[in-house]
């Protein structure tokens, strides 16, 4: 999936069109199934035979702690709609289940715009407000 999205080639065409440094590039922190990708990197593994540094178990330790606050944003979308229990036999090919999905987690995001959620108090910021989320000016709200 994270090919099929062309995310690799666009960060490394930014990178590039922006010259960016190697010091400079920010990198997607993901599942080990995603880390062979060279924008996204994952957990430092132990080596055979071999220790991890103290500064890797740090990384590793405070990455872990931040991903589980993604683990929470995906557990609100499905707290706020049950109909993507993948348990209650949606099955591919026959559900436009894709669609759900990006629905969900789009009105999820709104819904964290405007009561905020478990990441946003953990981290200290607050979430955009609706119009900063969906890129609308006031003058356009107003002359709709």
């Amino acid at each position: 999936m994270l090919q099929e999205s062309r995310f690799p080639n666009k960060m490394r065409l930014f990178w590039q069109d922006n010259a960016v440094t190697q010091n400079e590039q920010l990198y997607l922190y993901g599942d080990p199934a995603y880390t062979s990708s060279s924008v996204c990197i994952g957990a430092y593994k132990r080596p055979p035979n071999g220790r991890l540094t103290e500064s890797q178990v740090r990384f590793n330790r405070q990455m872990s702690s931040h991903r589980i606050e993604v683990e929470h944003g995906f557990g609100l979308v499905k707290k706020l709609w049950k109909l993507l229990d993948l348990q209650s036999g949606m099955r591919s090919g026959f559900s436009p289940i894709g669609s759900w999905v990006f629905t969900a987690v789009l009105l999820t995001n709104a819904y964290t715009c405007l009561r905020g959620n478990q990441t946003s108090k953990r981290f200290q910021i607050s979430p955009p407000s609706l119009e900063e989320y969906f890129g609308l000016r006031e003058n356009e709200i107003e002359s709709e």
